[in-house]
């Protein structure tokens, strides 16, 4: 017997952090992606239609656009993405008449990245958000009020969400996302006083539906990031901001100046800059580094002309107490 005991606690032992392993090993990588990597995300409002509305719901409760700002904030929190602001995105929607609950389908979605600037999309479905109570016990008095019991209750939250590519308009992937969350509570009268409180408020977060709408969320994220640790899905930063350097002006003739704002170092016809004026130069009193250089505007330009090495700029005066010299800089505007 005592060897067997042994034998049992020695299995014991070997099972138990090869049981961790693998429960780690089902998560997806915790990594920050630098933010010139990360691609831009917007979501948008979830379709919730296909709910029974409650009469606990909150009168205002919008619950689409709840889960869809819950999940903005959860993504950003992941440090892979950039989400764009949610506002910008309602503005577009409203303006372009694409729905308010999310019932944006992926044709019109290429109409909405090219407005704000998104790589792709979230959109998708409200499946489950729901409440259950059950009485444990009949009702008693609880400081001089009447109706109030102990109860069980569970919460239900479901989503189904797709990412889709804000260029092409296609699906490139459809995951699911889902929690149960309960404890014991009070209840009054046997009816939840839930629907007084704010969606998305601190209060809200704590209660079990909050906690279960945020665990949803953040199951539906682990399974995007995991889709993307194993390469079933790629996204990638479509609009990445190019990063090219500050020129200098080499000669001006009236407005037009030439700059050494060639090809090689990014520009093109067409491109939109500003012409700077140095005030000065702030450097590190150890090293002797030139750490910062104040300027002053001058005006705008567009670049008319370019070579590998060089570029005619046709400017436009904005500041009149200044003029345009040799020596001046040359900044990209984005």
């Amino acid at each position: 017997m005592r060897t067997i005991a042994v034998l049992l606690i020695a299995v014991t032992l070997v099972c138990i952090p090869t049981f961790a392993a693998d429960k780690d090993k089902d998560k997806p990588q915790q990594i920050n992606v630098p933010m010139a990597d990360r691609p831009m995300l917007a979501v948008v409002a979830f379709d919730d239609g296909s709910l029974q509305r409650q009469e606990w719901w909150g009168s205002s409760w919008d619950i689409g656009k709840g889960l869809a700002d819950i999940l903005t904030t959860v993504m950003l929190e992941r440090s892979r993405y950039r989400l764009v602001e949610r506002s910008l995105l309602e503005k577009v929607t409203g303006e372009q008449d694409l729905g308010a609950g999310g019932r944006v389908d992926p044709a019109t979605a290429s109409k909405i990245g090219k407005l704000i600037g998104a790589d792709y999309l979230v959109m998708g479905k409200v499946t489950t958000f729901t409440v259950e109570q059950k009485k444990m016990g009949g009702l008693f008095n609880l400081g001089g009020l009447t109706g109030i019991g102990t109860a069980s209750s569970k919460a239900h939250v479901a989503v189904d969400l797709r990412i889709v590519d804000a260029t092409t308009g296609e699906i490139l992937g459809s995951y699911p996302g889902k929690a149960d969350e309960s404890k014991g509570s009070l209840t009054i009268a046997g009816v939840s006083g839930i629907g007084a409180v704010a969606f998305g408020s601190s209060d809200f977060n704590n209660t079990i539906l909050g906690k279960a709408c945020r665990n949803a969320i953040g199951q539906w994220c682990d399974n995007l990031s995991k889709a993307q640790d194993s390469s079933t899905l790629v996204l990638t930063p479509k609009h990445r901001a190019v990063m090219r350097p500050d020129g200098v002006i080499l000669d001006v003739s009236g407005t037009t100046v030439i700059a050494n704002c060639g090809t090689e170092k990014g520009y093109a016809v067409g491109d939109k800059v500003e012409i700077h004026k140095k005030c000065k130069e702030l450097k590190d009193p150890d090293t002797g580094e030139v750490l910062r250089v104040t300027t002053e505007l001058i005006g705008t330009g567009t670049i008319t002309k370019c070579d590998a090495k060089t570029a005619d700029i046709a400017c436009t005066i904005t500041n009149t107490s200044l003029t345009i010299s040799e020596g001046d800089l040359v900044k990209s505007v984005q």
